[in-house]
C-alpha cells in the first residue's frame, strides 16, 4: 500500500490539554492555507495501547488531502498519555508541539461536567476530587489521562515534551488568551511557526457543552476510540444542542480550595517554566 503522505510526515501536533480550547484552535487553523488536517480531528495514533509503530496506517488518515506546509494532528489526549511524547519523538523529532493550557481548576470542572452529561460519571465533584487527589498523592505515576484532576498537572506533563523536543518546537498557549484575544493569540502562534497571519471576521467558539439526548448511545460511543466514532459523535452532538445550565450538579467552594491547594506546587513549577504570571490560577 502506498504511503498517503508520499514520504512526508506529520510535523505539527496539538497535544492538549483536553477542555482547553483545542477544538477552537483547530477550527480556526482548518481555514488557513498552510495547514493540512486528517479526516478527523483526534487521530489518537500515539495514545493507542497497545501501540504499534505502523506509520502507513497513521498516514492513511490523510489520504486524499492536499499536502501543505504543516501536516497536523490535534489529539488532546497526547499531553496526558505517559508514552505519547516519546512515541512522537521517535516518529518525527522535528515535530512542532502545540500545548493549550487552561486554569486547571476550571479545566477539571469542565471535564467533570462533560463526564456527568455523557453519563460516564455519577459521583459528586467533591467525591471525584477526593478520589483523584488521593490516588495521585500515593502513586504519582497513575496515568493522568484517566484522572479529572491529574490532567491539570501541566508542569509534569510538559516536562516529558521538554525532555525530547527543543524549546523552539514547543508552543505554549493560554486558553483565556484564545477566548479573549483570539486573532492576536492565533497570529502569535502563526508567527512562531513562520506562517502568514490571518484575519478573523468573527469569534470562533467551537465544541460548546451539550446534553446528549440519547444518553445510553452516547455513553457507549464516548468510550470508543475517536478514530472510529468521530462522525457519529458529530451527528449526536448536532441533535443534542441545548442549554445545560440545569443539567450538572453544583461545585462547592470547599472542594475548589482543596483543588487549588493540590495544584499549587505544579502551578509554581509551570510559572517558572513558562514565565507567565499565574497568580490568577494559584
Amino acid at each position: 500500500m502506498k504511503d498517503a503522505l508520499n514520504e512526508r510526515q506529520v510535523n505539527l501536533i496539538c497535544v492538549g490539554a483536553q477542555k482547553s480550547g483545542t477544538t477552537t484552535l483547530y477550527t480556526i487553523l482548518t481555514k488557513h492555507p498552510e495547514f493540512t488536517f486528517a479526516r478527523i480531528k483526534e487521530v489518537q495514533y500515539f495514545a493507542t495501547d497497545p501501540y504499534t509503530a505502523d506509520h502507513r496506517k497513521y498516514h492513511a488518515n490523510y489520504r486524499g488531502r492536499v499536502l501543505r506546509r504543516w501536516i497536523a494532528d490535534f489529539t488532546p489526549r497526547y499531553l496526558a498519555h505517559p508514552e505519547a511524547a516519546s512515541r512522537i519523538a521517535a516518529y518525527n523529532p522535528d515535530t512542532h508541539i502545540i500545548i493549550l493550557l487552561r486554569d486547571p481548576v476550571q479545566r477539571a470542572i469542565s471535564h467533570y461536567q462533560m463526564k456527568i452529561r455523557n453519563g460516564n460519571e455519577t459521583r459528586s465533584f467533591a467525591e471525584v476530587v477526593r478520589s483523584d487527589t488521593e490516588a495521585l498523592k500515593h502513586e504519582m505515576t497513575v496515568e493522568t489521562g484517566q484522572s479529572v484532576v491529574g490532567r491539570g498537572l501541566y508542569a509534569a506533563q510538559i516536562a516529558r515534551y521538554d525532555a525530547l523536543f527543543p524549546r523552539n518546537q514547543i508552543h505554549l498557549m493560554r486558553f483565556d488568551d484564545l477566548v479573549k484575544h483570539q486573532e492576536v493569540t492565533v497570529n502569535a502562534l502563526l508567527s512562531e511557526l513562520g506562517s502568514t497571519s490571518i484575519t478573523l471576521t468573527e469569534t470562533v467558539h467551537a465544541n460548546p457543552a451539550f446534553e446528549p439526548q440519547l444518553k445510553r448511545v452516547w455513553k457507549v460511543v464516548s468510550r470508543l476510540p475517536m478514530v472510529y466514532t468521530a462522525r457519529l459523535r458529530m451527528v449526536l452532538r448536532n441533535q443534542s444542542r441545548r442549554s445545560i445550565a440545569q443539567t450538572t450538579p453544583p461545585v462547592d467552594e470547599a472542594t475548589l480550595k482543596v483543588l487549588r491547594a493540590f495544584y499549587r506546587e505544579d502551578q509554581l513549577a509551570l510559572q517558572t517554566r513558562t514565565g507567565w504570571d499565574l497568580s490568577d490560577w494559584i
